[in-house]
């Protein structure tokens, strides 16, 4: 078949335009996503937890993000939220950013460091088996 029958596809400049500028905008989006998770990640309050799910496979990240080298997250925890109205923000901060993660509020640690609570003392009492 001759050369001159082949029909190759035509688009114009501006269409080329159009879609770089779309692809670039799609871009900026996951880049500046992931700049966010990884502030997230840096917050002495988030703690993340490395969990496998039970085949032994680490989750994976949502979108594309997987394809600018971010890793998913299985379990975030957080600290130092004690009014209910500040930790249900943040929670709702952190699921959007991280969607494929469990997130937990962390338990107070004056819970385990109270010697006037009931809860402790049969703790100190508790020796190892031999």
């Amino acid at each position: 078949m001759p050369l001159s029958f082949i029909r190759r596809p035509r688009f114009t400049l501006r269409a080329l335009l159009v879609a770089m500028a779309a692809l670039c905008v799609a871009m900026w989006l996951h880049l500046d996503w992931i700049a966010r998770r990884r502030a997230a990640l840096h917050d002495e309050r988030v703690t993340a937890t490395p969990i496998l799910d039970a085949s032994g496979i680490e989750p994976r990240p949502p979108w594309l993000l997987g394809w600018f080298g971010e890793t998913g997250q299985s379990l975030l925890i957080v600290h130092g939220y004690d009014a209910d109205a500040d930790w249900l923000r943040e929670q709702s901060r952190l699921a959007r950013l991280f969607p494929e993660a469990e997130i937990r509020r962390a338990v107070a640690e004056s819970i385990f460091n109270d010697p006037q609570s009931h809860d402790a003392e049969p703790l100190r009492n508790v020796t190892p088996h031999r």
